[in-house]
């Protein structure tokens, strides 16, 4: 890990363009909900930052089921006086009870491809920078992530 001084406005806006792009978005599904004037600025690792938002990006574009429009969202804003919340919420399938408390857990995965280390991976470096990460969802309804940071001084 090599932590550095980051701009989340500018790693969130680099991971919406690049989901973008690569996922050929042109319907609009992902909205980017950020503060219009200044920065967020937190201590962590950018390329670990990035995988995370990446991961949750796909994840959530993937819950969606068939014959649904897609829709992500993504949102920051302070939640204290010196820490930032970040949301990535979807419209997809939600996930099951029976699930929920594996979620975080090494290897795990519902999905028929994947390792199921990218939650796991996402949730030791988000601790690793002093934050938390957690989820609501609502089966059939969507999930939602919180990500929460503290700021760099």
């Amino acid at each position: 890990m090599r932590p550095a001084r980051l701009d989340l406005v500018a790693v969130l806006r680099h991971c919406a363009d690049l989901f973008r792009q690569n996922d050929g978005d042109e319907s609009g599904a992902l909205h980017l909900h950020l503060p219009p004037d200044g920065t967020f600025t937190v201590f962590a690792d950018e390329s670990l930052l990035v995988r995370t938002f990446n991961n949750l990006l796909l994840n959530a574009k993937q819950a969606v089921p068939p014959g649904r429009t897609p829709r992500q969202e993504i949102s920051l804003q302070a939640s204290a006086a010196d820490k930032v919340l970040i949301t990535i919420a979807d419209n997809g399938a939600g996930i099951a009870d029976d699930v929920r408390d594996h979620v975080f857990r090494p290897n795990f995965t519902t999905k028929a491809t994947g390792s199921g280390i990218g939650l796991a991976v996402a949730k030791r470096g988000i601790e690793n920078a002093g934050g938390r990460i957690w989820f609501e969802t609502e089966v059939d309804s969507g999930t939602t992530f919180f990500i929460e940071l503290p700021l760099a001084g």
